[in-house]
Parts: C-alpha cells; structure tokens; sequence
C-alpha cells in the first residue's frame, strides 16, 4: 500500500439510521485515513469553488457501541462506533486538515514531518460530536466537527482499538484495502472527477471481472466451494 504524504496536497448506507449519541468531546483513537480522490466542492458564500482533491479521517470513539438490526438472515450484532470527517487535502496554516494534523502529530515526529500519514493510525484523539436533526424529521444524525489532541484529564483512559486500522490512497498502485472499505466510502471514490481512466477503476473493472469468472457450487464439480 502506497502511503499518503502532504506533499502531494494542494499547496495552500443500507443500514438503519444509527441512533445518535449526545455531543461532546470523546475519548478517541484514529481508525481510518482515506485520500478518496477529486471532487466537487459546495459554494462558499455565493461563490463557487474548484473541485480539490479530499481526505477522510476516521476514528474511533472509545467505549461507545450501538446495535445493528436483525433479519432473518443476518442476527443483530455490537459494532464500535466510527465517525468521520471530509476535508480539503490541504496543507497550509489556516486549512482544517492542517489543524487536524498538527492535533495529532504537533512537531511532525510521527509521520516524518507529515510525509507518512499512515503513521496516524492508531493515535489517541478527541472526537467533538455534535448532532442535526435529520431531513425526515425522524431523529438525528452525528457529525464529528473536530479532530483534537487528546485530553490528558484526571480519569482520561487510553482508548482500546476494536476496529482494524484502515489506510487508502486513490493515487497509489495498489487498491487491497478498496473492497474492505464502507460503501458509502467506496461511492464516494468512484464520484471523484479524476475517476475515470484512473488506476482504481481498472483495479474495480478487474476485480468484478474475476469475481465473475469464480466458479459457483453448481460450476464446481457438485463440491461446495
């Protein structure tokens, strides 16, 4: 897996809705960091802006679960709680993924002056959290609007990592850990202007096409495989 460097930033879900927990500030560990590729940004006060290219950091709030509905065919299961923030792949003073770096890894001895991100991965954090009111009216949603140093506060206990760390990059040469990746997050990649005619859509086009060419239990000599 290629690694992911601020040196190539720009200079300057089929599930039930997830029941929503109080904001505040939470004890954290840093569970994923996905370079997810160009795309289009919101208008900022009237104007619109460049497509830039993005990067997600996930974390993963320590302690706090939440429990998938049941079917028939998949019972209901405990999952760690894993939030997300979308930002700008920016390096400079005043861009919010600068911040979140400097949180994180404040003189740049962690990552080699910021040179490999992948070095993010486990970092204790705080999550602040907030929650809106959904579109259908039918409860809320979380958000996390920071990624912050840990709080190093009397009872403040080291998060224990329950999640298997995640990094990816759009631009590297190998995709292993694409197909692992949320839907959501795969779909967010495909989305990205710079997509098509891109190492990641040919790795997608080969990787359904062997799926495809798998052999099934009625193609493998009447054994299940």
């Amino acid at each position: 897996m290629t690694d992911i460097s601020v040196e190539t930033a720009v200079p300057t879900s089929n599930f039930a809705p997830i029941p929503a927990i109080d904001e505040g500030s939470y004890p954290a560990w840093v569970s994923g960091i996905y370079l997810i590729g160009t795309q289009e940004q919101r208008p900022f006060e009237g104007k619109e802006k460049l497509p830039c290219k993005e990067i997600m950091i996930s974390v993963e709030l320590a302690g706090i679960t939440w429990e998938t509905e049941g079917t028939d065919e998949y019972p209901s299961e405990i999952r760690a709680r894993v939030l997300s923030r979308t930002m700008p792949f920016i390096f400079s003073d005043r861009a919010n993924f600068s911040k979140t770096l400097r949180a994180l890894d404040p003189d740049g001895s962690k990552t080699n002056q910021y040179k490999s991100l992948s070095a993010l991965l486990g970092l204790p954090c705080q999550a602040t959290v907030i929650k809106k009111e959904r579109a259908d009216k039918q409860g809320f949603n979380n958000y996390m609007q920071a990624i912050t140093s840990p709080a190093v506060l009397p009872g403040w206990v080291q998060p224990v990592a329950t999640v298997e760390p995640t990094l990816f990059n759009f631009y590297a040469d190998t995709f292993e850990t694409y197909l692992d990746m949320p839907k959501w997050v795969q779909k967010k990649c495909t989305e990205a202007s710079d997509f098509p005619g891109s190492k990641l859509e040919k790795y997608i086009s080969e990787s359904q096409t062997v799926s495809q060419e798998e052999p099934t239990e009625a193609t493998a000599g009447g054994h299940s495989v």
